[in-house]
């Protein structure tokens, strides 16, 4: 199929925006219990980074968005959105499993930069109404 270089220097990001693909998926990165059980989105995003440029976070379908770090560390960048940039100040923080990172689209634009372990980056992004 593909060997293992492939991976070595790519971001890939994959898109589910279906029921059946967001129940398998749901089965393979359980919901985090901080996560209402109802109103959660189908729409589910996996990113996975090697490339280590930075990349911006995908916007989810709701605005309550989460970003949970599965394997490898970020920095993340959130930025203020158009609206807010006037108010709110953009901020840094470090996500590494099994951190989860709570964000409004409405208000914040994430984006994802290299950290200093360089690792592949695997992450889950969903989104909640």
């Amino acid at each position: 199929m593909f060997g293992p270089d492939v991976l070595k220097e790519n971001l890939h990001v994959w898109k589910f925006n279906n029921f059946n693909a967001a129940r398998i998926l749901r089965q393979i990165i359980p919901r985090p219990k901080v996560v209402p059980k109802f109103g959660q989105s189908t729409e589910r995003f996996i990113v996975i980074d090697s490339k280590h440029d930075k990349f911006d976070i995908p916007d989810t379908e709701c605005n309550y968005s989460f970003l949970i770090a599965l394997s490898g560390t970020r920095i993340i960048d959130l930025r203020p959105a158009e609206e807010c940039k006037h108010q709110c100040k953009s901020f840094k923080m470090e996500l590494k499993p099994p951190y989860l990172l709570w964000y409004n689209w409405w208000y914040w634009r994430p984006v994802a930069q290299t950290s200093l372990g360089n690792d592949t980056f695997i992450a889950h992004v969903g989104s909640y109404c």
